[in-house]
């Protein structure tokens, strides 16, 4: 896989966008970015069998959805092969979007840092309706879903499953909404 939302594949700001990734093994050996669309879904065939798997160097992000509003992610497995920082980074640079109307649903994010980290630079906007559904978060070193952002409002996970993190939930002078998840041997604190 290469950068995503570039011209070659047809993506465009102002038209929605589905990119179908059939059941397979992806391995990204460098961070894949979205910037600046809306609008747009990324869909796997089902976690089980769609699976992106970090084979970069360590600390690095898989996806940098940047500025990206009103978009979903959903049926794939998020393989940090214990090397990567996120499976998913929500930001907000200059020129983008606000992070805004978001949903992951259906996923799988396993040994990485942070599964879904949502932070936008604070001087660019907030990160506000993100909602994450049916997701399994396993051995996350830091924590499950992370929001970082005083500007953040109205972040919903619901029906998810937290193993083996440091922290399920993590946030910080934001508003989340967690309900019906289940946190197993969180080792510092469900959230």
């Amino acid at each position: 896989l290469d950068n995503l939302g570039v011209p070659g594949l047809g993506w465009a700001s102002d038209k929605p966008a589905t990119l179908f990734f059939p059941a397979g093994t992806y391995r990204i050996t460098r961070t894949l970015r979205i910037f600046a669309l809306r609008d747009v879904s990324m869909v796997g065939e089902h976690p089980d069998t769609t699976l992106i798997r970090w084979d970069g160097q360590a600390g690095q992000d898989m996806l940098v959805a940047d500025g990206v509003a009103y978009s979903k992610w959903t049926r794939f497995t998020w393989d940090g092969a214990a090397k990567a920082r996120t499976g998913v980074f929500h930001t907000q640079t200059p020129g983008g979007f606000a992070v805004s109307g978001l949903e992951h649903s259906d996923e799988v994010f396993k040994d990485l840092e942070v599964g879904i980290l949502s932070r936008p630079e604070p001087q660019f906007g907030n990160g506000s309706e993100i909602t994450v559904l049916r997701c399994r978060f396993q051995r996350c070193s830091n924590a499950g879903m992370m929001t970082d952002n005083s500007f953040a409002l109205e972040e919903l996970m619901r029906h998810c499953v937290f193993e083996d993190c440091r922290v399920g939930a993590y946030v910080r002078d934001c508003s989340i909404h967690v309900y019906d998840c289940l946190f197993l041997r969180s080792t510092e604190a469900d959230i």
